[in-house]
């Protein structure tokens, strides 16, 4: 059984020291060892909240802290958030649902806090039976003497869970000793005793300037110090409250996109910006100043907790006229998010008086919208859409109004929220936008638009936050990893306890991810939507194979395996270390996380069922059936378990049991260290669907002689010869005039694409063609009269056939432009190549393949890929890699299944590879 570990506090000698990042730091820095954390604030009080997966509100910072944990929040871990609405109001939100609101006085009372102190311990403890160790964050500083009696959340909360407690204090600020000692000589003794260790956090400079006042510390308070933590500019971790505000700048700056972000008195979600602070093209600036938003390039008017009070403020300052004035004479774009979108109608009402004294405003009247304000908060995830072209993106909605187009108006949404089939926020042109989105701007695509206008071409495709957002919990865990004493950390959380065997337990595996069998894993990733998109900027080219691949990382981080990362372009890899002396070749095995564009990955519902033969229902309702006489070889699946799905998505058997086998695979040898090997290497990449796959593919930094890319199709597949590949656009210029007079003068654009269709040689199309033999498949039609463009494919396994087929497109295209001079141009580019030009010389791979197949019972059965594979595109590029089965049938469709049996005999064939190696 894992050692169970005491809770860990970090809390502070004031406000603003660090607490919150430092928690965060640990929270990843606990998962990367192999432990299952989770975060927990008793009591917040912020204005940066978000919203769980069950619809419900905690803070913002416990969010960012579950996100490095690796698990969803949850309300357990901030069961009580205070948002002011006022400097003597604020509202209570209570296990993520709003009570009402309060006036401090009456908050603070001790009639009332005790109920919520129940709530806060019982919220605690669901929370400790499920994860280890508890981090918990304390609030403001502990010493404070007059509101200690009504404390929930420093250290009655730290007595009450049995926890350690760190003291963080901020070096910067000056006076850390003073600081330090001073807020340890106003605890009681016995509340001092779960002071366990100091960090000093952001220091400057050279550390070992500090080394005498790190002893001058510990001898003074008898606690020891256990970090100190270098200030850093470089990790962006999102900040808890308005309080970090004060550092961000103010002023609009030369030679970069210029977008002022207008600083409300109640601004809220300032999250929504992180993305574009970071953008290298974009200086983000907070104002309140007229002469700055004249600068801007695009307004921003963000969140805010009080709508009416900041839109009244807005209109006495100018900045409302300044905001209008900048937007209609000189194009400005203006973006209003949440009471930002409210804000810029026509009118805000409240007459129930939900957030105040008034009752009525007229807003900006940028927008033909009017707002009511309702007494019910709405909080709710959504996914949405901007464009039909624009792959989906995920955000919530934190808000306590109704914003309707005026009486009359034509509704010109901003988005299309998925749940519910609804039209979201409003848009004007290209210029003005309203949306209660939090998380629009995070949302790729969206920022290339949005930033297009102005930047020119842009250096760079967007990533996706999610990356970002990993790349900076590990920088920020690397960082504070190195400057603090971890072992003396751990030794504390198990309250002393230094004797070796309790030590590695610390860092066994959690059951939860390994724990499973490869059926089981399997069902866990098809769980995960991850269809890729051919027109997305974005890479990965969807959110969906993040996040797959964030989840791969922390079961092969529980494992044990090293070197496991997720890269900026969505690469997953690791390491299986040699266990023996011997010299062995470094051997690969490769996986794609996405699944097809051709068909809905998301909401798969698979089920394992055992077939007696026959039809099998997939959907009685839609009367979908997988039938034999549509896939033949089911009957050689007679008596075996299969995985379908309920006919209305694909499964995702491609590639996502190539993930599940060598997943589990890896899993076989972590267990069984007396089964010698040589080093391995796995790699899982993302949009290999849309043939971007190996774009980015570090092949020297992979450092293999060989891989295997698994992902293949039925029992016993064994493929090292493909396609060659090739991608054609055919475009046609038409002349359009009325049909009443178009003899001899019109010239269908559509009718010549139709024409040329019908030249390309019917036996080579993919429905009249099976084994080496080639085709043409036509995979896109569009057109009018003037215009139209034909896209197909060209494939070959032959390379002298295969140009001799580009020739012939040359040739139509030409033939065309003898016929209609300058109607038709050609784009056509080559994809990928016949692998076996490069792995034919290196044959004994494919035949230590199929040895391996043969020794767990399976036959090989060598042929030809009729169509490709990463390992193509790898292989000429210095990385052999043939094919091996998953298992799977008809991938790509409502259809798909895997048989049971032979995704375990795609397991058993790669750990047999391994041992013969």
């Amino acid at each position: 059984m894992n050692k169970k570990f005491y809770p860990l506090m970090f809390a502070g000698t004031g406000s603003s020291v660090g607490k919150s990042l430092i928690a965060t730091a640990f929270c990843r820095i606990f998962l990367q060892d192999g432990l299952h954390p989770a975060p927990f604030k008793a009591q917040n009080m912020s204005l940066n909240s978000f919203v769980t997966a069950d619809g419900k509100e905690i803070s913002r910072a416990q969010a960012v802290q579950a996100d490095a944990a690796g698990i969803l929040c949850q309300t357990d871990m901030n069961p009580l958030l205070l948002k002011p609405s006022s400097d003597m109001e604020a509202q209570v939100v209570l296990h993520g649902k709003v009570l009402g609101n309060r006036q401090a006085w009456d908050y603070f009372k001790k009639e009332g806090l005790e109920e919520y102190r129940k709530e806060v311990c019982e919220a605690f403890r669901r929370l400790e039976k499920r994860y280890n160790p508890i981090v918990m964050e304390g609030a403001g500083s502990i010493a404070e003497i007059n509101l200690k009696q009504n404390d929930l959340v420093n250290l009655s909360m730290a007595a009450y869970a049995g926890a350690n407690v760190i003291l963080v204090a901020d070096i910067d600020r000056g006076g850390v000793f003073a600081s330090v000692y001073g807020t340890l000589m106003l605890l009681k003794e016995h509340e001092r005793k779960y002071v366990k260790g100091i960090l000093i956090n952001k220091f400057r400079g050279d550390m070992r300037l500090f080394d005498e006042g790190r002893k001058m510390l510990e001898s003074l308070c008898n606690i020891p110090v256990v970090g100190v933590v270098p200030y850093f500019k470089d990790v962006h971790i999102e900040e808890e409250d308005s309080v970090s505000l004060e550092n961000k700048p103010t002023r609009a700056s030369l030679g970069k996109a210029n977008v002022a972000v207008v600083r409300l008195r109640h601004i809220s979600n300032f999250s929504d910006f992180s993305l574009l602070e970071r953008h290298p093209c974009v200086h983000l600036f907070y104002t309140d100043s007229v002469r700055e938003i004249e600068k801007a390039d695009i307004i921003v008017l963000p969140g805010t907790k009080n709508t009416l009070h900041d839109l009244l403020e807005l209109q006495k300052s100018g900045l409302a006229r300044a905001i209008v004035r900048a937007h209609d004479e000189r194009g400005i774009t203006v973006i209003g998010i949440c009471g930002g979108y409210q804000m810029l109608g026509m009118e805000v009402c409240d007459p129930d008086r939900v957030e105040g004294r008034i009752e009525r405003l007229p807003g900006l009247g940028l927008l033909p919208v009017t707002t009511r304000m309702l007494k019910e908060k709405v909080t709710r995830r959504v996914t949405f859409h901007i464009r039909d072209s624009w792959p989906p993106g995920m955000g919530y909605e934190i808000h306590m109004g109704e914003t309707m187009p005026v009486d009359d108006g034509h509704h010109s949404p901003f988005a299309w929220i998925d749940q519910g089939d609804r039209r979201e926020g409003y848009r004007l042109g290209q210029t003005c936008f309203g949306t209660y989105i939090h998380g629009a701007l995070h949302h790729p695509p969206f920022l290339h638009a949005l930033l297009s206008p102005i930047l020119g071409s842009l250096p760079d495709t967007p990533v996706h936050s999610l990356l970002l957002e990993e790349d900076e919990y590990n920088k920020l865990a690397g960082l504070v990893r190195k400057h603090v004493d971890l072992p003396l950390i751990y030794r504390i959380m198990a309250s002393g306890d230094e004797s070796h065997s309790r030590q590695k337990r610390i860092f066994a595996p959690h059951k939860k991810y390994t724990d499973m069998t490869v059926t089981e894993r399997f069902l866990k990733y098809a769980s995960f939507n991850t269809q890729s998109s051919e027109t997305s900027l974005s890479r990965p080219s969807t959110p969906g194979q993040v996040l797959l691949g964030r989840e791969i990382v922390k079961d092969l981080q529980a494992m044990g395996l090293k070197e496991v990362e997720q890269d900026a372009n969505g690469y997953v890899t690791a390491t299986l270390k040699s266990n023996t002396s011997e010299q062995r070749p470094v051997v690969g095995f490769i996986a794609h996380l996405d699944t097809s564009p051709d068909l809905s990955g998301k909401d798969v519902r698979p089920r394992i069922l055992r077939y007696m033969g026959g039809d099998v229902v997939l959907s009685e309702k839609e009367g979908i059936l997988l039938s034999p006489s549509f896939s033949p070889e089911l009957n050689a699946y007679v008596g075996q378990e299969i995985i379908v799905t309920d006919g209305s998505t694909l499964l995702g058997a491609d590639d996502k049991a190539g993930i599940a086998a060598i997943v589990s695979a890896m899993h076989y040898f972590m267990e069984h260290p007396e089964v010698k090997h040589g080093q391995v290497r796995i790699a899982f990449t993302p949009d290999e669907e849309t043939g971007r796959g190996a774009d980015f593919f570090d092949v020297e930094k992979f450092g293999c002689e060989w891989a295997y890319t698994v992902d293949g199709g039925g029992l016993g597949e064994l493929e090292y010869e493909n396609f060659h590949a090739a991608l054609a656009k055919v475009s046609f210029k038409g002349l359009n005039v009325h049909p009443g007079t178009a003899k001899d003068k019109m010239r269908n654009a559509i009718q010549l694409s139709a024409r040329f269709l019908s030249l390309l040689p019917e036996r080579l199309r993919p429905e009249h063609t099976e084994g080496y033999e080639g085709f043409f498949h036509p995979t896109n039609l569009t057109g009018t009269v003037e215009e139209a463009s034909l896209s197909f494919l060209i494939r070959e396994h032959e390379r002298e056939r295969f140009e001799r087929y580009k020739d012939y497109i040359r040739t139509l295209v030409g033939m065309f432009n003898e016929s209609y001079p300058g109607s038709t141009t050609l784009v056509m580019e080559d994809q990928y190549h016949n692998m076996r030009e490069r792995i034919e010389p290196k044959k004994h791979i494919v035949d230590l393949a199929a040895r391996a197949m043969e020794a767990v019972g399976v036959q090989p059965l060598i042929r030809p890929i009729r169509g490709g594979t990463d390992g193509a595109r790898l292989s000429f590029r210095g990385l052999p890699c043939p094919n091996l089965f998953t298992g799977g049938h008809n991938f790509h469709g409502r259809y798909e299944y895997l048989p049971v049996r032979s995704l375990e005999k795609s397991m058993h064939t790669i750990i047999k590879i391994i041992e013969l190696i």
